[in-house]
């Protein structure tokens, strides 16, 4: 199915409902069979538009990416959610390469600190495309590179794009998370946090909720689960069971924790 120019402006005039009426009729039929891809989908965008779209029953199918792995679980219960791995130091070295070069080489010069960078972004895709957007603005020195990779960091977290992007993230969080969230900015970059530790720092700081039939290590314990499943807390070690150990988050993150923690009086970490 396409569209001419003239019949998108048509399009735009009318109201989502409407729209999302017209769309579901020109889907039905056990004769049609559709494949449609939605960009960045959050919870309450697929609550309202999964409605538009019949169940014909035809082989159709529905891709979308999300930030949430529960908005895939939520979406239907034929979902086959694919947890996208993080970016190999080859990948990201090559994604590099591509953004900052286009079709031309890497100088020589270039090679050893670029495979640094990318190394240091530790397989976040963001983070990449965020650096390369830095280097291609610079000058095609190895001084000048060095500088970036000593500040890493703080390079992305001028990013205004970058910053955009991470601030939805935190903003699309419950009530209930985004302290816990914050909390992270006040453990030093690059280090593996105890999951006793942190959820026990919680639950001292009132971030925990009580709830009925739980007790508060349970529920700390889901809260982490969420922030993992976002997306913004990684895992570092598990125990011999499968239950996470150990975690830690990206350093942008942890730019942006303290961002957020200032910004919003939440806390205020004194670096030496």
């Amino acid at each position: 199915m396409s569209m001419s120019s003239s019949e998108r402006d048509e399009l735009s005039k009318f109201d989502e409902d409407t729209l999302g009426n017209k769309l579901y009729q020109s889907l039905c039929g056990e004769e049609i069979k559709y494949l449609i891809i939605l960009d960045d989908i959050w919870v309450d965008v697929w609550s309202n538009l999964h409605r538009y779209f019949p169940e014909n029953q035809s082989g159709s199918r529905i891709l979308f990416t999300t930030w949430f792995q529960k908005t895939g679980f939520q979406a239907s219960n034929k979902s086959i959610v694919y947890k996208l791995r993080f970016l190999t130091d080859d990948e990201c070295w090559k994604l590099l390469q591509m953004k900052v070069f286009d079709d031309v080489s890497c100088p020589l010069e270039l090679v050893d600190i670029g495979m640094k960078i990318a190394r240091n972004c530790d397989g976040l895709p963001l983070a990449v495309v965020v650096i390369a957007a830095v280097l291609a603005d610079m000058k095609k020195n190895k001084t000048k590179w060095e500088e970036v990779a000593e500040s890493l960091s703080s390079h992305i977290s001028k990013d205004n794009s970058c910053i955009k992007i991470l601030d939805l993230s935190y903003n699309y969080l419950p009530m209930h998370l985004k302290p816990c969230f914050l909390y992270f900015g006040a453990f030093e970059e690059d280090t593996e946090i105890s999951i006793q530790k942190l959820i026990s720092l919680w639950v001292a700081e009132g971030f925990v909720q009580k709830l009925k039939q739980k007790n508060s290590n349970d529920v700390s314990y889901g809260y982490l689960t969420d922030l993992i499943s976002r997306g913004l807390v990684l895992i570092g070690k598990r125990r011999s069971g499968g239950a996470v150990k150990t975690c830690y988050i990206h350093d942008l993150l942890h730019e942006m924790c303290l961002t957020i923690a200032d910004n919003h009086n939440f806390m205020k970490v004194i670096k030496e």
